[in-house]
C-alpha cells in the first residue's frame, strides 16, 4: 500500500481553515492515518488555548516546518506612514529575504480536551479542474503528446513527453503524472540547478534524491487540486528515500527546501 496514496482528507488548521502542503502535509498525514483516524486537523499550543481547549497530559506534538524566500507587511510611504487603498484597508506587500526556515510543533484535535467532533460539511473536497488547468499552464517547458505511451522528462531535450489523457485510467493518474514530471523541469541548471544532465542519469544517489523531490512535489500540486494521488511506484521511490537516507550528506531540511523551491517555481511561472 502506497503510504502517501491520499484516501483521507488533507491535513489543515483548525484554526486559519488552510491546508498544510508539501512535506507538512504528508508527514501530517501519514501520522494522523497511522495514530489518529485520519483526523485532518491540526492546531499549535497557542491556538489550541485560544479556541479554548488544552492538550491532554502525555501527549506530544508533531513538527511543521515553514519555508519562505518571502515576507509580508504593510506598505508606507515616503514618511513611514502605511498606506491605504480607496476602501480604507492597508496595502500589504512582499519583501524578498534570504530563506528563512523555521520549525513549529503542532497538535492533533484527538490530542485535546473539549475539542468537539469533526464535522463532515467542514471538509468538502470537490475537485478544482481549474487549479490543475492553471498549474498545467504554468509548467515552463514544453509538454508533447500522442509520441510514445511512456511519460518522463527529457532533461537533455528540455521538454515532458506524455501519454494523450485518454489514456489513462483516471484523470487523477493524468495529473499526478504530469505534475510528477513538471517537478523534474524545475531542477533543470538553467531553473533551480538540483542536477547537472550527467548526475541526472548516472549518481544513484542524487537521481533517488530528485525522484522523491518530484513525487512529494507531484502529491502537493495534487492536493492543491484536491486529487487522490494515485502514482503506482511511489512503493520505489520509498525504497530510494530508505536509500538515500543512508547517504550521510541527506538532510530532511535539505529535500523540504528542494520541494518547496519547485512548488513556488511552478506557481510563480506566469
Amino acid at each position: 500500500i502506497n503510504p502517501w496514496q491520499q484516501p483521507w482528507i488533507s491535513p489543515y488548521n483548525f484554526t486559519t481553515k488552510k491546508r498544510y502542503k508539501s512535506m507538512n502535509s504528508l508527514l501530517l498525514s501519514i501520522i494522523a492515518n497511522d495514530k489518529f483516524d485520519n483526523e485532518p486537523r491540526w492546531l499549535t499550543y497557542k491556538q489550541a488555548l485560544t479556541m479554548g481547549y488544552s492538550v491532554k497530559k502525555g501527549e506530544r506534538g508533531s513538527n511543521v516546518f515553514l519555508y519562505s524566500t518571502s515576507y509580508n507587511r504593510s506598505k508606507r510611504d515616503r514618511n513611514g506612514k502605511k498606506i491605504k487603498d480607496s476602501f480604507g484597508n492597508y496595502v500589504k506587500e512582499d519583501i524578498s529575504t534570504k530563506p528563512i526556515f523555521r520549525t513549529y510543533c503542532v497538535f492533533n484535535a484527538q490530542q485535546l480536551n473539549n475539542c468537539p467532533e469533526l464535522k463532515i460539511n467542514e471538509v468538502a473536497n470537490d475537485v478544482d479542474l481549474n487549479r490543475a488547468n492553471s498549474i498545467m499552464s504554468n509548467i515552463p517547458v514544453t509538454v508533447k503528446f500522442n509520441i510514445i505511451d511512456e511519460a518522463f522528462y527529457d532533461p537533455k531535450m528540455d521538454e515532458i513527453i506524455m501519454p494523450p489523457k485518454k489514456n489513462f485510467f483516471r484523470l487523477e493518474s493524468f495529473y499526478s503524472t504530469l505534475f510528477h514530471e513538471a517537478i523534474h523541469s524545475t531542477g533543470a541548471p538553467n531553473r533551480l540547478d538540483r542536477y547537472t544532465l550527467s548526475t541526472y542519469f548516472s549518481d544513484y544517489n542524487n537521481h533517488c534524491k530528485e525522484e522523491l523531490v518530484a513525487e512529494l512535489g507531484s502529491l502537493s500540486l495534487c492536493q492543491e487540486c484536491k486529487f487522490e494521488y494515485t502514482n503506482s511506484n511511489s512503493v520505489s521511490y520509498i525504497t530510494s528515500w530508505t536509500n538515500s537516507l543512508m547517504d550521510e550528506e541527506f538532510k530532511l531540511v535539505d529535500l523540504y527546501s528542494d520541494v518547496s523551491k519547485a512548488l513556488h517555481y511552478i506557481n510563480d511561472v506566469s
